[in-house]
């Protein structure tokens, strides 16, 4: 994780002469998909003990988004949603998972400047071996349509989503009942404010908590 101006955590490979142009591409993707296999989120515990990677948090991400856009939002462009949800975290390929939650106590301006200095750098490497690419992650940031809004919402609810397979282990750890529905309120009230057009998507991650809460702090406790 990296959490100050240190050198970033991964670089594009160099370009191999003696390799095609396209397979050049498929070496740097690769490497570019290998990285963010190793790095690992915070909080985020299977339940053999091994902490979840930005790869299959994001491959997570774009499964259910998928199927909830076609639940909730079937006008949506799928193709848009799939590489949003598949490239959303790419930058911390570069920075690292930079948690702001009530825990981690980290300043969210920080976090946002050490990823836009990550974004720079990951385009300034990778506009020359895709530019679609490039696009499509640089859209995502800027917020503008409505499947980048989308995702970076159903994004959120995969933090309460990943504690399930764990039977709210590591919620236990880290939150009381009352800190864990602090944060759900104020979550709730932020994403209302960026999203007001999302409000049932919004209140089905709300929802999503209180079950939580309840399943895996209130009863577990009571037990």
């Amino acid at each position: 994780m990296n959490t100050s101006k240190q050198p970033f955590l991964f670089a594009k490979p160099e370009q191999a002469p003696e390799l095609s142009q396209p397979n050049n591409v498929v070496v740097a993707m690769g490497a570019l998909a290998s990285r963010l296999a190793l790095e690992e989120r915070t909080r985020t515990i299977h339940p053999d003990g091994r902490r979840e990677n930005v790869a299959e948090h994001a491959f997570m991400l774009a499964k259910v988004s998928l199927a909830l856009a076609e639940t909730l939002y079937p006008w949506m462009d799928r193709g848009k949603i799939a590489e949003y949800a598949i490239n959303h975290d790419d930058v911390e390929a570069y920075v690292g998972d930079t948690p702001t939650d009530v825990i981690a106590q980290h300043n969210p301006n920080d976090k946002q400047a050490l990823e836009h200095a990550g974004l720079q750098q990951l385009v300034s490497e990778y506009e020359s071996v895709s530019p679609a690419y490039t696009k499509v992650v640089a859209e995502y940031e800027q917020q503008q349509d409505y499947e980048a809004q989308f995702v970076r919402i159903v994004d959120k609810m995969m933090v309460l989503l990943i504690h399930i397979p764990n039977q709210g282990k590591t919620v236990r750890e880290y939150y009381s009942i009352e800190q864990f529905m602090q944060a759900t309120a104020a979550s709730e009230s932020r994403l209302l404010e960026q999203y007001p057009h999302f409000i049932e998507l919004i209140e089905m991650k709300t929802e999503l908590a209180h079950y939580i809460a309840q399943k895996y702090i209130i009863d577990w406790q009571a037990s």
